[in-house]
């Protein structure tokens, strides 16, 4: 156990060293294989990402899985990172367009079928029986 404690204090004092550092430095930072610095940024954003995503969608487990996804698409798009844009604005569109895509895929959609029935009311009224 004491093997494992100046570990945990080194990983400690490099998280503590990065927690000055702004969004967009971090993110290039964990882009660089920084972990702590993805650790400070969920911390930062995860509240306001899920208050977000919740405003639109009013279920909070749905809101939760969201959050989650955002995240992991941060993740996977550390290594495409540019610091053309603030982090925050980019993390919420990632956000709008998960949250956007979920009420998509909610909302019934027009079927074929629906497409092809004729509404009575466009119909001559010789038409409509």
């Amino acid at each position: 156990m004491i093997f494992f404690r100046p570990i945990i204090l080194v990983l400690m004092s490099l998280g503590e060293g990065l927690r000055g550092l702004s969004d967009e430095a971090l993110m290039l930072r964990y882009a660089a294989g920084e972990d702590p610095a993805f650790e400070i940024l969920y911390k930062r954003h995860r509240v306001r990402v899920l208050h977000y995503i919740k405003g639109g969608i009013g279920n909070h487990q749905v809101a939760n899985e969201l959050t989650q996804e955002t995240f992991e698409r941060v993740f996977k798009a550390a290594s495409r990172y540019t610091n053309s844009a603030k982090f925050s604005t980019w993390i919420i569109q990632i956000a709008k367009n998960l949250r956007t895509d979920h009420l998509r895929k909610k909302r019934p959609g027009k079927t074929a079928a629906s497409r092809s029935k004729k509404n009575p009311d466009d119909m001559p009224a010789d038409q409509t029986s």
